[in-house]
Parts: structure tokens; sequence; C-alpha cells
């Protein structure tokens, strides 16, 4: 009887040992296929994206982005680039957005494109409205690679579709 009595005592003070640290968080976070290190937010509306998450994260993710609006691709086909921080603009259909309200570089921006005849193209394009040029924007799309060329390299933009 003691055997049996010291063989569930040592059973049960195993057993409490090994689970009384279970809700312990590890300090560390392992990450798993489709993560990237350095992403800021998690691409929900309450945490967007940053510009150099959305950057890095083209794998045709549907998440939020947040950013000003800083300006324009004009024309894609232009290999000398043309991309436009100030108005005037033509283009209607995408928009630049960055991590400033000042940002110029389009190495530093993410490209939304403006699916023609939707509400959000009407309201948001620079070409009618100027006026959006410097205020931020949260919005929601796939995050896919489309590639653009500025002087002979190559761009990543964030295709924005609804």
């Amino acid at each position: 009887m003691k055997k049996i009595l010291n063989a569930l005592f040592m059973t049960l003070l195993a057993v409490f040992t090994f689970s009384s640290c279970s809700d312990v968080p590890a300090p560390y976070d392992i990450l798993g296929e489709g993560d990237v290190p350095g992403l800021t937010g998690d691409g929900t509306k309450e945490n967007p994206y940053s510009i150099e998450a959305a950057q890095q994260k083209q794998d045709g993710t549907i998440a939020w982005v947040q950013g000003y609006i800083v300006g324009t691709i004009e024309n894609y086909e232009d290999p000398s680039g043309s991309a436009k921080f100030a108005a005037p603009f033509t283009a209607k259909n995408n928009l630049l957005i960055a991590e400033s309200a000042t940002e110029t570089n389009v190495k530093n921006c993410v490209c939304v494109q403006l699916s023609s005849g939707t509400e959000l193209y009407s309201k948001l394009n620079l070409a009618e409205n100027a006026a959006n040029l410097g205020h931020i924007l949260a919005i929601q799309g796939s995050l896919e690679k489309f590639l653009w060329l500025s002087g002979g390299e190559e761009y990543n933009c964030s295709d924005i579709r609804w």
C-alpha cells in the first residue's frame, strides 16, 4: 500500500510540476509560414500594416494598410518614371501612399490601384480630388506585386482591389 501511495504521490507531483507553467507566455515568437519579420501592424482595420510592412508582405493577403496620400503614378509605360507628388494630377486609377505626408521618394511608397466605376475611385483619385493630398488613408485590399518601371528599375506596388 505504501508503494502505491508513493507512486501516486510522485505522479501527482510530476503532473503539478509540468502543468503549473503552462500559462506563462513564451518570451519569443516563432514565425510561421507567410510571416514576415519586422511587420508593423497585423493587417486588421484596428491595427493596419505600415507602408514598409505592406511592401514586405506582397503575397496576395487581404489586409488593411495605412498611409498618407502623397501622389500618383501618371504613366506606367514611361520608362523614366512618372511618380507625381504635386498637383495638378491627371491619373485617376491610382494613389501613392507613404509613412509621411511629405514623402517624395517613390521607393518609400505603396501604389494603391483604384478600380474604375467604384465609389472609392470617384472620391479618392487626385485628378478630381486634389484636396485629398496629404490626408491619411486606411484601406483594405489584396497585397500583390504590381511591377512598373522607373529609370530602368522595377518597383513593387500594392495592388488594392475591391
